[in-house]
Parts: C-alpha cells; structure tokens; sequence
C-alpha cells in the first residue's frame, strides 16, 4: 500500500488444506499468495476479501480468495492466477505486471509511473489479439477504475495491474487483485495512484475530470457514462448482500461499517459527475446517449 512495506506477502503451495514453503535452493513452484494482516490496519484481510468479493459479484473477472488463520494470526489467501495444476504438477503461466510490461521502474503516476492512457495503449494494441478483445479488455479496465474510485482504492498504480502471455505470445487482461479500500484506513495517503483526469484526489474528482479520463484511455464519453451508471449500479445492488454474507459466514466486524461509508460516498460523488457530464453535454447542445459503435483506439 501507499506506506512501503504496510504488508508483508508470503509465497505459498498449498495441498489439501496444507500449506507448504518451497525448499531452500529450489525453484518450486507456488500456488497462493498468504498475507498476514500487518499491524495499525484493522480487519484488512476482511477488507480486501469483501473488496474481491464485491468485484466478482458486478462482474469482474478477479483473483480467489479466502480468509484463513494461524494460531489466531489472521490472513487473507489469494490464488495465484498465473499457476495452473496440472497431471504433472504445478505449471507456471507467464505474467506481466503493467510496469514490467512497460518498462517503468516506478510505480505511481505521481512519481514517473504509468497511468491510465499509457495501459489503454497496451491494452488496445495488436498483442491483445483482434479488435473485440482489445475494445473487451479496455472496457474492463474502465470498469475496474470505475470500482476501485468507488470503493476509494487510492493504491491501485501500475504493479496491481497485470497480462497474462498464452504460449503464441498473445496477451490478455489478467484477473484484477489487490482490490481494497484504503480510504476506510484515514492515516494511509488520500491520493491515487493514477489521475483520473488532471486529479490524484477522490474529493476534487468532478464531471470534468471523468471527461478528461474519458479523452485519456481512448473511449467516447457516452461510453464512459454508460460504464459509470452500470457499475456503480452494480455496486448499489450488491454491497449490502456481500457483506451480509460475510457476517454471516465469518462474524461481524467494524470494517463493514466503514466500507459501507466510503462506498456511499463514492457512490454520491459517482452520480454527481455523470451529471456533471450531462449538463456538459446539454449546455455544447449535444446528447449523451448509449451508443453501439466503438473507436480504434490510439494512433501507432
């Protein structure tokens, strides 16, 4: 998170129930990622589950997850999904984080790492395969940012964004991790990793800001404020059931009562731009209406 070294991560394999650390001197492979919950950060395991949780739940595509402990020590579990089990054993899935795809060695905007225009251009290159795969893979991406400024994910920068190659070098969009909101934390840093328009900070982010965005990552503003109704929609309908289910299975706890604030909150601000975007549109004498036809994307 934005404190470095806020959690600590261990690679683990883990057989029926078991869990296992490769050898020393070996090049075994892992299954899951184990992070314990660091101190000063209550219930995070709680958070970043319901967050992945909540993600699935609208949509998209995520990595699993479960929560696990240790002679009281609390942890989430996250599957690696560049792994993939097969007769002969663990084989490892070729993966790329986006600032290694990239070649940045920082990882926030603010510090010289990529942001949002410079992914869309991966995403919508020729690697990702033909249009429709590339258009799917952008849109996905929006909705993911859309979610993560919702549910007030201000760490989201260029290394919790991944591809993952199939063996004829094709890439895809890899499932979404490190999904959690850092804004129910009020000590950790309020600014994004990635500005959303000309703004690193989620109360200066207006109508303005997603139009800009809009202009950024290639995608019409029509488009983007049909993306933003249908996932904040999504978020609506699901928060209350997927933290009902969380209760349920694994107790209460008071992160619940701070997510349900930030996504509130995130959910108000949300509407407020896509009105702002809007009346934008009525006062220039236009309509924003849903539209079918998609754009190429970015010059070569």
């Amino acid at each position: 998170m934005s404190i470095a070294g806020a959690q600590d991560k261990l690679p683990v394999l883990t057989e029926n129930g078991r869990f296992f650390l490769p050898a020393p001197g070996t090049l075994a492979p892992t299954t899951d990622i184990l992070k314990p919950v660091p101190p000063g950060f209550e219930h995070l395991d709680r958070n970043e589950h319901f967050c992945l949780c909540l993600a699935n739940c609208i949509g998209l595509q995520v990595a699993q997850s479960s929560l696990v402990a240790f002679d009281g020590q609390r942890a989430l579990l996250v599957a690696r999904y560049d792994r993939q089990r097969t007769d002969t054993g663990i084989q490892r899935l070729h993966q790329e984080d986006f600032c290694q795809a990239l070649g940045f060695t920082e990882k926030y905007e603010e510090r010289g790492g990529p942001g949002f225009e410079t992914c869309a251009r991966v995403l919508l290159d020729p690697i990702m395969g033909d249009d429709g795969n590339r258009i799917h893979a952008r849109d996905d991406f929006i909705r993911c940012a859309v979610f993560n400024y919702i549910i007030g994910n201000c760490d989201a920068h260029g290394k919790n964004f991944s591809l993952l190659y199939s063996p004829s070098g094709k890439a895809k969009l890899a499932p979404f991790y490190d999904l959690v909101s850092t804004r129910a934390y009020p000590d950790l840093d309020q600014k994004y990793a990635m500005v959303i328009g000309k703004t690193f900070r989620f109360d200066r982010t207006a109508g303005h800001s997603w139009r800009e965005f809009a202009k950024t990552i290639y995608i019409r503003p029509e488009k983007l404020l049909d993306i933003l109704d249908e996932t904040a929609g999504r978020i609506a309908r699901a928060t209350e059931q997927v933290i009902n289910e969380h209760t349920l299975e694994h107790g209460p706890s008071p992160v619940y009562e701070k997510l349900t604030a930030v996504i509130q909150t995130g959910l108000e601000r949300t509407a407020k731009s896509a009105e702002m975007l809007k009346a934008s549109a009525r006062s220039a004498g236009t309509s924003i209406q849903p539209e079918e036809d998609e754009e190429s994307g970015p010059s070569p």
